[in-house]
């Protein structure tokens, strides 16, 4: 894996994004946008990418480091738990609502 940098996005937008299928484009930028607001300040190299092609799909991974702290991070297992309980549907109803409402996490 890869540290991410603005000029990464800019590079990964301009020159492989463009051969990608649609919805996996919209996946990739959305991660990597996602990576750069999310990222810990005293650790933005730790933040980490890699999109690997091959005959018929992708394997993507994206990566922020997240500093120790008990509390945060029960906070994220228990957000975590509850997502990975939805259906495909639930998960998508959950995300556009999120959307729409304007309702972010915080950092």
């Amino acid at each position: 894996m890869k540290n991410i940098t603005p000029a990464d996005v800019d590079f990964i937008y301009k020159l492989v994004i463009p051969h990608m299928e649609e919805k996996v484009k919209y996946i990739a930028m959305e991660m990597m946008q996602n990576i750069l607001k999310y990222q810990h300040p005293g650790h933005k190299d730790k933040s980490q990418m890699s999109i690997i092609p091959d005959e018929s799909s992708y394997v993507m991974k994206f990566s922020n480091y997240i500093p120790y702290d008990e509390e945060k991070i029960d906070t994220l297992q228990s957000r975590i738990d509850v997502a990975n309980m939805f259906t495909l549907s639930e998960l998508k109803q959950a995300y556009r609502a999120t959307l729409s409402n304007g309702t972010y996490t915080e950092k």
